[in-house]
């Protein structure tokens, strides 16, 4: 049998396998009541009676109800001091089970936040009821049940976040496990969930929170190690490796010339060990003062002022941290193209752009690195048995064509991008913008690694132009300076040249000088030697038959 009543919030008892309320959620209940009042009644069962806190041993004892749905709700109730509140009273846990799949299918009606839907799922979970039941008994898609439930696991704090999250359609089922892994760590999820991002930036974030934990880890574990091992663990000398007094025992020689060997000594009085977390983490087996152990040094140490080391250590640690983050958002975008272009349909969008990039740079579409291959061979949707994309096309359709010219248009832009982070030669800025600019423009959000990169290049171009221009207005003044006619310094000049002239005018075909004095000579008799060769070249070819001609240059053609 089922009843209403109302009920005093002081006789209903909280479920011991409900989750801990967030101060937050009874807080926001609070003001919805002063609102608007309880909307909607809280479910119970009957309880066993008791008569704590009854002054009269004698009195009946009062009545008591276990809350199954509502706990927000009693707690807020309690505070706002409310004499009763609508509850429906169930006789057992199954028609509990039964009321709340009714009161699901009602809620659902009316529509529920995606924090209420998690609530709501707890408690059909409290009374044993698998997701799948949920999921068949509501008929809803299981992704969306066990999203809502993994809501449940995540730390108070980080809920209503993540609820937003998934509100937005920007965090997935995989995305909140991950999330979930920092259960422990609420500073790192709270630098995850810091920002609005999609579903990418939340990728971005949790590749980066996951590299530094697994860094931690990897620290915990060398310590472990040495610890076991009776090696006096430090800190990192100051003003390693530079100016130290320290120094690495790899790099020493005993008295008889003889290089340590840093697992045999580093147990050894004098000895300790640090763990260098510039890069990756590595175990630095050192020694305190090498010359008052005898000890010589191999490597060259110089001076080097405090501010300049500082500032030379802060930029290599940010330049591969740089890096670092670089190879990281280049996994996570290679994901993004797979998930956006590696589909037949999709490549029919990309396939003009791509076919107009391959046949009008045909040099630049090249693939020749192995990883870069793979890459390719994926996105065109081709097995891995085939060695190639140029395998691949032969014999190939219209559509896997397609796909094949755009999977090799990406793959060089991508190689392209490559070539620039790693400051090659052979690279062009313009399209590795371009090919960024494309990808946010088709819902992909750069990380702060590339849009630092994206910054990079741009600027990069710029200063190319700039200098391109400055070049040519100083070609231009050079040119400008030639074209200005010189001054006739010395008149001997014009008489040296007009002499030069009279001489050439008085040389025949034989090289005699004429006579001064001697007969007038047209213009017709003077002769050329060049002119005189071009004659006798096309006597010659004038005496050779038509016939012969053509038997020549088909000749030619055949070699």
């Amino acid at each position: 049998m089922r009843i209403f009543a109302d009920i005093s919030p002081r006789q209903l008892i909280p479920n011991d396998r409900n989750r801990v309320i967030t101060e937050t959620a009874v807080e926001e209940m609070m003001a919805s009541i002063r609102a608007l009042g309880i909307l909607q009644t809280l479910l119970v069962v009957p309880a066993d009676a008791t008569t704590e806190n009854t002054a009269d041993e004698d009195a009946e004892p009062e009545k008591k109800w276990r809350v199954i749905a509502g706990h927000t709700r009693r707690e807020a109730a309690l505070r706002l001091e409310l004499a009763t509140v609508p509850c429906l009273i169930a006789e057992n846990s199954d028609e509990a089970t039964e009321l709340l799949r009714i009161l699901g299918e009602n809620l659902n009606r009316k529509g529920l936040t995606v924090l209420e839907e998690a609530d709501y799922y707890s408690q059909l979970a409290l009374l044993d009821v698998t997701p799948e039941q949920i999921q068949s008994t509501l008929a809803l898609p299981a992704e969306r049940v066990r999203s809502r439930l993994a809501l449940n696991d995540l730390p108070a704090t980080a809920r209503p976040k993540a609820a937003q999250a998934v509100e937005a359609g920007t965090l997935d089922l995989t995305q909140i496990a991950a999330l979930n892994s920092f259960a422990d760590d609420e500073k790192a999820m709270s630098r995850i969930l810091k920002k609005d991002h999609n579903t990418w930036g939340f990728a971005h974030a949790l590749a980066e929170e996951t590299r530094k934990r697994d860094r931690r880890e990897m620290v915990a574990q060398f310590k472990a190690q040495l610890t076991l091992a009776g090696v006096k663990i430090v800190n990192t000398p100051k003003n390693w490796p530079y100016t130290s007094r320290e120094a690495e025992a790899s790099t020493l020689l005993d008295t008889d010339g003889n290089a340590l060997d840093p697992n045999e000594v580093k147990a050894k009085p004098g000895f300790a060990a640090f763990i260098n977390t510039d890069y990756t983490p590595r175990i630095v087996v050192i020694c305190l003062d090498p010359e008052a152990s005898g000890y010589t040094r191999t490597q060259y140490t110089r001076f080097v002022p405090d501010a300049e080391r500082e500032a030379k250590e802060a930029a290599e640690r940010e330049r591969v941290a740089y890096q670092e983050a670089l190879v990281d958002a280049a996994q996570v975008r290679r994901r993004f193209l797979h998930e956006k272009y590696a589909t037949a349909r999709a490549s029919k969008k990309l396939f003009p752009e791509a076919l107009r990039f391959v046949a009008g740079r045909p040099e630049k579409a090249r693939i020749s690195n192995t990883h870069f291959s793979d890459l390719a061979l994926t996105l065109a949707g081709i097995p891995a048995t085939v060695a190639n994309l140029d395998e691949a096309a032969t014999g190939a359709g219209m559509d896997r064509l397609q796909r094949i010219v755009v999977a090799r248009w990406l793959t060089t832009s991508e190689a392209n991008l490559d070539s620039i982070i790693a400051q090659r030669w052979d690279v062009d800025e313009p399209a590795g913008v371009a090919y960024l600019e494309r990808l946010t423009a088709a819902g992909y959000e750069l990380s702060e690694a590339e849009q630092r990169l994206h910054t990079e290049i741009t600027q990069t171009i710029a200063d190319d132009a700039a200098e391109d221009q400055d070049d040519e207005d100083t070609n231009d003044d050079e040119d400008d300076e030639d074209d200005e006619p010189a001054e006739d310094d010395d008149s001997e000049t014009d008489t040296t040249a007009n002499a030069d002239d009279e001489a050439v005018a008085l040389e025949t075909h034989d090289g005699d000088q004429l006579d001064e004095n001697g007969p007038e000579v047209t213009g017709s008799e003077f002769v050329s030697p060049i002119v005189d060769d071009i004659d006798a070249l096309a006597a010659q070819f004038e005496s050779v038959e038509a016939d012969e001609v053509t038997d020549e240059l088909v000749g030619a053609s055949n070699h």
